[in-house]
């Protein structure tokens, strides 16, 4: 039996809390670091899915990191079209002319800029291939493991585009539809695919792959250690590299320097607590502190500039809520 859903979601950036954006790809995990806002920041997000394949489109007025994997078990096309500036994901700089390709389980780690509008097809290698003999006579040849980031023929990538927009905003009025755009989707998907210049390896390169793995090694790090201290020298001992190749791969990679990453991580930390912890008396200055914030009077601010209210308005508002 066929199962079919649409679904359409706004949000103001007073009310969004980085645990709310886990799922702006349905049925995946990834966690998202809030970089830059103010108040008037938004959020819209869109869904469909049927019959083991899942289209989602989001749309951010603000710059963020998003860090996890994808529904388990499935692969992933993605592609970044509206954007401010290039965005950043697994080692590679991309542009509107670029389309990755998740394979199963894939790790991603992606800066995604201001003012961005991204696409997401969500399947499984079987219904993809079984698509390619279909329509082409031939399965497509694509890595089981890591991304690639390919580089389509344009009208091509253009086609998946509309295809999945117009399937976004017809499925919503009429599910009934569900089966022709499930086939029309994956025509797009192939025909994209396929057209990938061969110039560039299904693989990632190394290059990427190093730079990769230098800001997860120095993340993880750095979420280790969140509420204590450590010194630079102490972090680069730890990647492995001197602090001024550090500097220059983290602002690469996420635009900024790894004090300043640092220094989103725990503000977005805070967060998640206020909003998850019981409210109680001195639960901000004990955030905050755990947080690894000891200006109290610096921390309320940082905090109301990235996230637009004030650490006791988001404790106010939660009780608001009960």
């Amino acid at each position: 039996m066929e199962a079919a859903l649409s679904q359409f979601r706004e949000f103001q950036l007073v009310n969004i809390d980085p645990e709310q954006l886990r799922d702006v790809i349905a049925g995946g995990n990834l966690e998202q670091t809030i970089l830059d806002s103010g108040a008037s920041g938004s959020v819209g997000l869109s869904h469909w899915s049927t019959d083991g394949i899942q289209i989602n489109q989001g749309r951010y007025s603000f710059p963020v990191v998003a860090r996890g994997q994808f529904p388990l078990g499935q692969i992933c096309l993605g592609m970044v079209r509206k954007m401010r500036i290039p965005n950043w994901i697994n080692g590679y700089e991309v542009t509107r002319d670029h389309l990755q390709l998740y394979a199963e389980d894939a790790e991603i780690l992606y800066r995604a800029g201001p003012e961005v509008t991204w696409f997401a097809v969500v399947l499984d290698r079987h219904s993809l291939q079984a698509a390619a003999q279909s329509l082409l006579g031939h399965s497509l040849r694509f890595p089981h493991s890591g991304v690639a980031n390919l580089v389509p023929d344009p009208y091509l990538l253009s086609c998946l585009e509309q295809t999945i927009k117009r399937s976004i905003r017809e499925l919503g009025n009429d599910v009934g539809t569900a089966s022709r755009w499930r086939t029309s989707v994956l025509s797009a998907c192939v025909e994209a695919i396929a057209s990938a210049d061969p110039r560039f390896s299904w693989e990632m390169s190394q290059r990427a792959r190093y730079r990769a793995e230098v800001i997860a090694r120095a993340d993880r790090f750095m979420r280790a250690n969140l509420g204590g201290r450590f010194t630079s020298e102490q972090l680069c001992r730890w990647v492995g590299m001197s602090e001024r190749s550090l500097q220059l791969h983290f602002k690469e990679a996420l635009g900024m320097s790894p004090k300043q990453w640092l220094h989103r991580l725990a503000l977005n930390q805070a967060r998640r607590f206020l909003t998850k912890h019981a409210p109680e008396s001195g639960l901000v200055t004990s955030v905050a502190l755990d947080c690894g914030f000891e200006h109290f009077g610096r921390f309320a601010k940082s905090y109301r500039e990235l996230f637009g209210e004030s650490p006791s308005q988001t404790v106010g508002r939660r009780v608001a809520l009960g």
